[in-house]
């Protein structure tokens, strides 16, 4: 079988997942590891070992570690407690809670915070804001991950060096600046556009709200805003391991999901008989449909399917048509895999255009990096798994289902949108 017909045949076995998965209500993870061995096995040929090579262990351990580790917070008050400390911050505007999240994730990205790191810091405490103030859980989702997005590429972080060192392997230099710059005016211009459709302008008309009269005001936090509820010994020591957390993964460059099932095992010892519903409490079905989805795209990766899109994308005369297809597969790509991995595997596609004159490089490497970051919502990628594994109030799937709507829509409009602004009118 010729590998175009394997492309061909492999995006059309995708699109089936995404049918049964949304016409059944099927996993989409157990989906994804039969058409690993469909695609692998069967028709390829490959061993199971090398199927089985493709299920990322690394994103398994992150998601489990860090999801158990809030459900301890979560489960003590330890979250409750953050989130009437951020109330006291707004003082009352629910309307600027969104920004606020927005802003603290840029900062924290734009210190150095590996992007996955952030939303462990932020989602949780974010999506519990949301749900205490009746904010839209998708808005506030896409707000703090493009918070996060906007400062991924600054000198400090880990995505920024990355896309540096691999263009300098080319011979290209990467402009920080004019990354940096693209990067916030997209997500700050995103940000707003779902901010207004999601329900921002209502926020803002209600102006200041009263804590207790907020449907949920009987949580810990609501109690915290309006009396002096005393900390218990727990929280303290809950709070104490999340800054253990954030040192071990962010200055020690430890796994996320090692530090937080090292800690969470730690805190877990001052209440034994809650470790059973701690457990039970982590989202299986979102972890195992992650792992499936990832497992299916890195067989596609194995067989061949990846490296023919590159000698496709590469065979095109048109410089500014190569950055616009090249852009759409790392839109695509990325919303499944790494960001920095797709960075790494779609700038070899455009090397051989970066020196041409009719296209300023900067503009170029600016227009990659930003539609290859703006899709990582998707429930498929490490961030948007997590917005779905820490939504309160809100049935998980559905959190989903709208998260990979929204994806979609990027996927399909932002790599276009970067296009025009960078290159087309550049």
């Amino acid at each position: 079988m010729s590998i175009q017909l394997i492309t061909i045949l492999s995006i059309a076995v995708l699109l089936i997942i995404f049918a049964l998965g949304t016409a059944f209500n099927m996993n989409l993870g157990i989906l994804g590891f039969v058409a690993s061995l469909f695609m692998g096995y069967f028709l390829m040929d490959l061993p199971i070992n090398t199927l089985l090579a493709g299920i990322p262990v690394s994103l398994f351990v992150i998601l489990v570690g860090v999801t158990y580790f809030f459900n301890i917070l979560r489960d003590n008050g330890t979250i409750d407690l953050i989130v009437a400390c951020s109330l006291k911050l707004v003082r009352g505007y629910t309307a600027l809670i969104p920004w606020v999240m927005y802003l603290l994730s840029y900062l924290l990205a734009g210190l150095g915070t590996q992007g996955t790191a952030v939303i462990v810091i932020v989602a949780p405490i974010a999506l519990s804001l949301a749900y205490e103030y009746n904010i839209d859980q998708l808005m506030m989702s896409v707000m703090v991950a493009f918070g996060m997005f906007g400062g991924v590429y600054s000198p400090l972080n880990v995505n920024g060096i990355g896309a540096e060192n691999t263009l300098l392997n080319y011979g290209v230099e990467f402009s920080f600046l004019t990354t940096n710059l693209s990067m916030f005016a997209f997500t700050t211009g995103l940000s707003l556009v779902f901010f207004c459709l999601l329900g921002g302008i209502k926020l803002f008309k209600q102006g200041k709200v009263d804590p207790s009269s907020l449907a949920v005001s009987n949580t810990e936090s609501a109690r915290l805003l309006s009396s002096a509820t005393k900390v218990t010994l727990f929280q303290i020591l809950s709070l104490l391991g999340l800054a253990v957390l954030i040192f071990l993964g962010i200055y020690l460059k430890l796994n996320m999901g090692f530090s937080a099932m090292l800690i969470g095992c730690v805190l877990s010892f001052a209440a034994p008989n809650r470790q059973k519903d701690t457990i039970n409490s982590i989202p299986w079905p979102v972890i195992l449909m992650v792992c499936g989805i990832v497992c299916y795209i890195e067989t596609l990766n194995t067989i061949g399917v990846m490296d023919y899109l590159e000698q496709a994308i590469q065979s095109f005369d048109n410089p500014k048509l190569t950055i616009l297809i090249a852009s759409y597969i790392g839109g695509f790509i990325s919303a499944f895999c790494s960001t920095l991995g797709t960075l790494t595997s779609i700038i070899p596609m455009v090397s051989g255009v970066l020196d041409d004159p009719s296209i300023y490089t900067p503009s170029a490497l600016a227009c990659l990096c930003v539609a290859s970051t703006i899709v990582d919502i998707c429930p498929f990628s490490p961030t948007g798994a997590l917005f779905v594994a820490n939504a309160q109030g809100e049935a998980k799937t559905t959190l989903y289902k709208r998260l990979l709507i929204t994806s979609v829509l990027i996927i399909l409009v932002g790599p276009a949108l970067a296009w025009l602004a960078l290159i087309v009118l550049i």
